[in-house]
């Protein structure tokens, strides 16, 4: 069946992998100190004006967004998925059952302690 995330597409939004889903990068003129250094100044440093001392700026990648196209992680970009049946709610399995069959019981027992 058509997967529901992506409406059989195997396309979707996802985190963008350049910026990790933040929208925003390191700068590139500062290297992410926000500041470059100034042979003149008297401190040394000048803020940087191309991220106005932020020392990010705007993902190229996704557009400051976060997200970008790519693979959906429901049907892993095949656009199909199984259909899901709906078997209601399930009950935890009763070990004791091990206990009304001794071979049966001890066999499993001893596997399960592996």
């Amino acid at each position: 069946m058509d997967c529901p995330e992506c409406n059989g597409t195997g396309q979707a939004k996802v985190e963008c992998s350049v910026c990790d889903g933040i929208g925003e990068v390191d700068c590139s003129e500062c290297n992410g100190d926000g500041y470059n250094t100034c042979d003149k100044c008297h401190n040394g440093d000048l803020n940087c004006d191309y991220c106005n001392a932020t020392g990010n700026e705007e993902c190229g990648d996704c557009n400051g967004s976060g997200e970008e196209e790519g693979d959906c992680d429901e049907c892993n970009g095949t656009g199909e998925v199984e259909e899901n049946m709906d078997f209601g709610k399930m009950e935890p399995f009763d070990k004791s059952i091990f206990d009304k069959q001794p071979s049966f019981g001890s066999k499993v027992k001893e596997f399960l302690k592996k």
